[in-house]
C-alpha cells in the first residue's frame, strides 16, 4: 500500500514498509544517543542477553539482515531492486540470511552460540555451526549497484540482547575468524544445564 504526500508541489510516494523502517530508524537514533551527546555502539552490553533500551533493535536487525521477500538470489538486478525497496543502499557491505534460516541465527543467542573471547565486546556471540548467508557489496554513489555477490556458509557473529523479554540478535558483526571463549557458558538468557 502506497501513501501519496503532496507538499510544496513535490509529490512523494511512501510505502508502508518504508514508513515503518524510517520510524524505527529515527527511534533507534534517538535512543542510542545519550545525554552527553555521545553515541554508544548499538551492541554495547557487557554480556549477552542483557536488556536493550531499544525495543526496536531486533526488528532493525531483521530488516537489515533477514531476506523477507522472494526474488532470484543469483540476479544482481533483483538484489538492487530488493535493496532499493528496503532503503538499504547506504551500506557498502551487507550480509543477509534466508528467512528459513532466521531460527538458526536467533538460536545463536539461545544456546547455539558461544561468547567471543575477552578481546571483543561482551555481548558478541559466535554460532557453533556454519550458516548460509549472502554477502553483497553495494556502490554507495546513489546508484545502488551490486558490485559483488557471494553465497557462503560460515560462522556468524551477532550481538545478543534481551528485547521484549527475549534474547535476540541486535547487531551483526563481521566474521574475522574470531574464536569463542572456551571457558564460557553458551549464550543464553538463562543458564543451560550441561550434561
Amino acid at each position: 500500500m502506497a501513501v501519496l504526500y503532496k507538499a510544496c508541489s513535490l509529490t512523494i510516494f511512501v510505502t508502508l514498509d518504508m514508513m515503518i523502517f524510517l520510524t524505527a530508524t529515527m527511534l533507534t537514533l534517538l535512543l542510542a544517543h545519550d545525554l552527553s551527546g555521545n553515541s554508544a555502539p548499538p551492541h554495547f552490553n557487557n554480556k549477552p542477553c542483557q536488556k536493550n533500551k531499544n525495543n526496536n533493535a531486533a526488528i532493525m536487525f531483521d530488516w537489515k539482515h533477514i531476506l523477507s521477500k522472494p526474488f532470484k538470489r543469483s540476479s544482481e538486478s533483483a538484489w538492487k531492486n530488493y535493496l532499493e525497496k528496503k532503503n538499504l543502499c547506504n551500506r557498502p557491505r551487507q550480509t543477509f540470511f534466508e528467512q528459513t534460516d532466521e531460527g538458526l541465527v536467533r538460536q545463536i543467542c539461545n544456546g547455539a552460540g558461544m561468547p567471543l573471547d575477552k578481546s571483543f565486546y561482551g555481548n558478541l556471540c559466535i554460532s557453533n555451526t556454519n550458516i548460509r548467508q549472502y554477502e553483497v557489496k553495494v556502490s554507495t554513489n546513489g546508484k545502488c549497484e551490486v558490485q559483488r555477490l557471494k553465497r557462503l556458509k560460515k560462522r556468524v557473529v551477532v550481538a545478543c540482547d534481551k528485547v521484549n523479554n527475549q534474547c535476540l540478535p541486535v547487531h551483526l558483526e563481521k566474521y574475522r575468524n574470531q574464536s569463542p571463549n572456551s571457558k564460557a557458558k553458551p549464550c543464553s538468557p538463562r543458564p543451560l544445564l550441561l550434561a
